[in-house]
């Protein structure tokens, strides 16, 4: 039988407080990480293959500028893509829908989706499912 752990007040302040910093620090490391990214990216400072963001790189920095708030960093993101030739792979396009729908920018978000030039299943199912999670059920009916 387990013994219920005791931890005394100091423990349990020191147990929260860590747990805190640590919240705190990955939040944080994402967003200067994301920072960095749109950065380099704004400034024209992606120059070599060893600084240039891969695919997975982009789907990742794409995902965290919802939560993060970073709305307009997603957007410049979204720049990049365009102009470096991303938009045709169905991760970073499939993130860039949903970043606009999480928004409740459908209308975006199926921009991006006619900017895909041979948009794949995952792209169908990301635009439907946005316009269906935003409420416009009729218009998600309509692509079936």
């Amino acid at each position: 039988m387990l013994k219920p752990l005791s931890l005394s007040t100091s423990n349990m302040k020191d147990l929260l407080c860590k747990k805190m910093k640590h919240i705190f620090l990955q939040k944080h490391f994402i967003t200067s990480n994301t920072l960095n990214l749109h950065e380099n990216v704004y400034h024209g400072e992606i120059t070599n293959n060893c600084n240039k963001p891969n695919a997975y790189d982009l789907v990742h920095k794409i995902r965290e500028c919802t939560p993060s708030g970073l709305h307009n960093h997603g957007q410049q993101l979204h720049c990049y893509v365009l102009r470096s030739g991303f938009i045709s792979n169905v991760y970073v396009s499939s993130a860039l829908i949903n970043f606009y729908g999480k928004l409740d920018l459908v209308k975006d978000a199926h921009k991006v989706f006619d900017e895909i030039p041979e948009p794949g299943l995952v792209a169908w199912n990301s635009l439907i499912s946005r316009y269906f999670q935003s409420g416009k059920f009729r218009q998600a009916l309509s692509f079936s």
